[in-house]
């Protein structure tokens, strides 16, 4: 199981693929580092990553199931979400929100719900978007 948010969504992603058979929850996360309007282009310049993308690795998931929660009020994560919307196993779940979706489902009282579910192995759709 794992859980991250922007960068951090970006290890757990990598993480959960890495190991396989895994559950992972992500919030706006990057997939790829150091792209224009990133928040990885204005937090680790000039250091390059050693691994700066997912793309490949999420186009052979086949065993690890993602969930992704973006906000639809940042154009960044609106363009990550379409991406992630064309993996396997990877359900993209759209909240109006900006980068801030964990502050987002905080103030709507469901972020205690929605990390309770993932712990417990459901999902967070219903929780998340309920409509």
């Amino acid at each position: 199981m794992f859980l991250g948010h922007s960068m951090g969504g970006f290890a757990a992603i990598g993480a959960g693929l890495a190991v396989g058979h895994a559950r992972v929850l992500a919030s706006v996360p990057e997939i790829e580092l150091l792209q224009p309007g990133s928040m990885s282009l204005r937090h680790m310049q000039p250091r390059k990553p050693t691994y700066p993308s997912l793309i490949e690795m999420l186009a052979q998931n086949r065993t690890t199931a993602i969930e992704a929660i973006l906000g639809d009020k940042d154009p960044y994560d609106v363009a990550v979400a379409e991406r992630l919307g064309e993996m396997p196993n990877t359900d993209v779940i759209m909240v109006p929100s900006d980068h801030g979706v964990f502050w987002h489902l905080k103030e709507q009282g469901t972020l205690r719900p929605t990390l309770a579910a993932f712990v417990a192995g459901n999902s967070v759709r219903s929780i998340v978007s309920p409509s």
